[in-house]
């Protein structure tokens, strides 16, 4: 008996210290959580993906000896305001409520010439949306038309997905 009680006491009290110490490797890890970025980098994101916009825009009218579309403010917030509607799913993509966007530019903005538009959805970046409108002849049009100035919105749904405005008047 007292053989037993010596061996249990070994291994309650002796083996522990013989066993390895775990390392910080070996440790539980906490699992990461990833937040969802805040409305102002959202924000910034957009801006600069428009910019990026305008940039290509105009890099392509270049190279068509075509002067650069001026960006106007005003006109950023009507195309902000459809892309907004397009992501959060008020209207479907595509030209819906055009008309009313371009009598709005031209009553706010004093100007008597034509208007177009170009939107997309989906596409990565500036890049990619830019290369996919050029592609398009419809939208290619726009970009290289007789048109000073533009208005550019973009917007990130809570999915993740960008939408595009991008107005020419």
């Amino acid at each position: 008996m007292a053989k037993h009680r010596f061996l249990w006491l070994f291994i309650v009290l002796y083996l522990p210290l013989l066993l390895p110490t775990p390392v910080a490797s070996q440790q539980a890890v906490l699992p990461i959580r990833i937040s969802t970025p805040s409305a102002e980098v959202l924000a910034e994101q957009e801006l600069e993906i428009e910019q990026q916009i305008v940039d290509l825009v105009n890099a392509y009218r270049k190279q068509h000896q075509l002067k650069p579309l001026e960006i106007n403010l005003l006109a950023n917030r009507i195309a902000k305001a459809h892309s907004q509607n397009m992501a959060e799913k008020k209207v479907a993509v595509g030209h819906d409520g055009f008309n009313q966007r371009a009598d709005k530019l031209e009553r706010l903005l004093d100007y008597n010439n034509s208007c177009s538009e170009n939107v997309a959805m989906g596409y990565l970046n500036a890049e990619t949306v830019v290369k996919g409108w050029i592609a398009s002849a419809v939208h290619q049009k726009n970009i290289v038309g007789n048109y000073s100035k533009t208005g550019i919105g973009v917007r990130i749904s809570a999915e993740g997905v960008l939408y595009f405005t991008q107005v020419f008047y």
